[in-house]
């Protein structure tokens, strides 16, 4: 009798607990409640496997959403640093960039995602450009969106900017730098 190579079993298990967090967690038709719901959630939501079928609902999403961030230096100056939005990039940006692009859309804007504000912030406060002798003293989030209207009554093409006195926005996080004087 041949004994199952141990390599093998744990293979088959983490194909099957794949498959089962991805017809659980991601097809259309998840159930409300399940044993592992939380297990599931978790494994999609870290290794950025998830996806929200929102698109493909009866009732799709209708707004047009980004999120901007507000840059104070010490000195007054303010810069605006947008997060990454698909019809501003070119083809292959679009296609790496498209799970950050989720995040801030579909995470960072929401209220019940406080919790993640302030690291958001924080990857903001990184990726801005440093300027000597004047350090950041804030971030601001902003959340803009647009209505979509019905394509059968106002069809807009493609690429179409909405323009931004027609943008409903409002600032949801600040981050005060503590130090604004020593550095980042």
């Amino acid at each position: 009798m041949r004994t199952p190579d141990i390599r093998k079993t744990v293979v088959i298990a983490l194909i099957l607990i794949h498959l089962s967090a991805l017809l659980l967690e991601v097809a259309p038709f998840k159930p409300k409640a399940y044993p592992g719901h939380g297990f599931f959630a978790f494994y999609l939501q870290s290794t950025a496997l998830w996806q929200d079928w929102s698109m493909f609902s009866p009732d799709p999403l209708r707004l047009n959403l980004h999120v901007e961030a507000k840059v104070r230096y010490r000195n007054g100056r303010e810069t605006t640093y947008a997060l990454p939005r698909l019809h501003q990039l070119p083809l292959w940006e679009r296609v790496v960039t498209e799970r950050y692009r989720k995040w801030a859309v579909d995470w960072l804007r929401m209220d019940e995602n406080r919790h993640i504000w302030a690291d958001g912030a924080q990857f903001i406060l990184r990726e801005i450009p440093r300027i000597q002798n004047n350090p950041v003293e804030s971030i601001r989030l902003f959340r803009l969106w647009h209505e979509i209207e019905d394509p059968r009554t106002r069809f807009r093409e493609w690429g179409y900017r909405v323009p931004d006195p027609e943008l409903t926005g409002y600032e949801f996080h600040t981050l005060q730098i503590p130090d604004a004087g020593g550095g980042r």
